[in-house]
């Protein structure tokens, strides 16, 4: 009826096939929950596709960590600040790819994190864990940088 064998996740008209094929393409990847030689064999006899092409989600990542090449470049680390002014989305966006990284290392397959976006975000330094010491002491250094300029420290 298709003419593939690409059954979306939401699969209105069975919406328990689309959940299946979404499990065999997460069952292939995890050693514990392995697939035997014969049923990938079957699935891979009618197209099966195990790697899906870029949706609208990968191509916005990819669109927000191009956001974050571009602070790198200009700032020198990925360290965003929670209080980036030129840009106050890729805060939110640099904290999704946290909790995204914490549910990816609990192995919760309901996130968007992936080994390769862990490798491209590990390449540019970034951290995945924030240390509240360092953003106290960042905060201090703009408060003495003030201090100077308004001779006070009434903010």
């Amino acid at each position: 009826k298709f003419g593939d064998a690409r059954v979306p996740i939401k699969f209105t008209e069975n919406p328990a096939l689309g959940v299946w094929v979404a499990t065999q393409r997460y069952n292939s990847k995890n050693v514990q929950y392995g697939l035997t030689v014969d049923k990938l064999q079957l699935l891979n006899k009618i197209g099966f596709e195990w790697i899906l092409k870029k949706g609208r989600r990968d191509n916005n990542w990819d669109t927000w960590y191009g956001e974050l090449l571009r602070y790198v470049k200009e700032f020198g680390d990925a360290r965003v600040p929670p209080t980036f002014a030129k840009n106050p989305t890729l805060i939110y966006w640099v904290a999704r790819q946290r909790k995204n990284y914490k549910k990816f290392q609990n192995n919760d397959t309901s996130c968007s994190m992936t080994k390769e976006r862990i490798l491209l975000l590990n390449n540019i330094g970034f951290e995945w864990k924030v240390n509240m010491s360092d953003r106290w002491y960042a905060r201090y250094e703009e408060l003495v940088s003030y201090a100077e300029e308004f001779g006070h420290a009434r903010v």
